[in-house]
């Protein structure tokens, strides 16, 4: 027999990362699991459903390539560190006297 976790409403907030009160409204227009009653007033989540629940959600889609951005290469050796230093710090300079 398999065993199934039951939450509480507090559990189930914690465990998706949303306030109790979104997960109530989210409820009354039926986008989240119904829960079982586990007593007269008492009720539950069961895992299964919460999980199946996440999974359905969309997924955020991955930022568009910005193209107009200037490319930037980090510095790999100790000479290219160095004058990048001196570069930032002639820039500092300018900006300060100007």
């Amino acid at each position: 027999m398999q065993h199934k976790r039951v939450f509480t409403l507090k559990e189930a907030a914690q465990y998706i990362s949303l306030s109790r009160s979104t997960i109530k409204r989210r409820k009354e227009i039926g986008d989240f699991p119904r829960g079982i009653m586990l007593t007269g007033n008492r009720k539950g989540f069961l895992l299964e459903e919460i999980d199946e629940w996440v999974d359905s959600r969309p997924r955020e889609k991955a930022p568009e390539v910005n193209d107009n951005k200037k490319s930037v290469r980090c510095p790999t050796t100790i000479e290219e560190l160095d004058l990048d230093t001196h570069l930032q710090y002639t820039r500092m300079k300018e900006l300060k006297d100007s």
